[in-house]
């Protein structure tokens, strides 16, 4: 590998294998010092455009590593000019983090849950909990004035939001004791409730399994969840060595 710039995903607290090419079908490897190693590989002209490609292939390496050992995920696009730069800039620079982050997440992993929502559904229940809201909506079927039906949108609109973030927060509160940590996410379609990462113990996932399983049987027919994981705790590392955040 020479002194080619690397393409940094992780860093894990030993050197591990990962079998999987890496970005652009690059070869990974480590680069270890003092109980720590980065999990690397070559980059020949120094940068790595976010295609596609390459987003899928720094999440593959990232999690093929954090099935084997604890691991930092590190941002997507994070190159070092040399192996000894990551040593010197990466992890001698930022042992102290690195170690600290490597012993919080010893034994955990990422679950992530998504909550969704039919809007007729939401709209019902919003309207029969608001019987004024409810009598408003049906002036507005007689009103042809614009105006009038803006604003009774924005204020059903108003009360969908207050219903379903209500479900969202029961989703929360139920599952918030079974996890060490836990993070609201941005949402990413309209119908979308919630979208939340916990940081779970390993001896604690059944308990958790548990109770994303009654709470899904308490909102049945208010909100669908779908949890994935485990996965690497791409939410659950900060600043510098922040993971990319799909």
């Amino acid at each position: 590998m020479g002194d080619a710039a690397c393409y940094v995903y992780a860093v894990v607290g030993r050197e591990v294998s990962v079998g999987d090419a890496g970005v652009a079908g690059a070869p990974v490897t480590t680069v270890a010092s003092d109980g720590l190693a980065a999990v690397v590989s070559p980059v020949g002209e120094g940068r790595v455009r976010a295609s596609r490609a390459a987003l899928s292939a720094h999440e593959r390496v990232v999690e093929a590593a954090a099935s084997t050992t604890t691991t930092v995920p590190l941002q997507f696009g994070v190159v070092l000019p040399s192996r000894a730069a990551v040593v010197d800039d990466l992890l001698q620079a930022r042992r102290f983090q690195l170690a600290h982050l490597l012993g919080v997440l010893d034994g955990k992993a990422e679950y992530r849950l998504e909550a969704t929502f039919d809007e007729q559904r939401a709209i019902r229940v919003a309207l029969d909990g608001d019987p004024r809201l409810r009598r408003l909506v049906e002036r507005r079927k007689a009103s042809p004035a614009y105006g009038d039906r803006i604003a009774v949108g924005e204020a059903v609109a108003g009360a969908v939001g207050r219903v379903t973030g209500a479900w969202a927060e029961a989703v929360l509160d139920h599952l918030r004791p079974h996890a060490d940590a836990s993070a609201v996410l941005p949402t990413r379609r309209p119908e979308m409730a919630l979208r939340a990462a916990f940081l779970v113990e390993q001896a604690a996932r059944a308990g958790f399994d548990a109770a994303v399983d009654e709470v899904a049987a308490q909102l049945a027919g208010h909100l669908a969840l779908h949890l994935v994981g485990p996965l690497a705790p791409w939410d659950f590392v900060g600043g510098a060595v922040a993971g990319d955040g799909r």
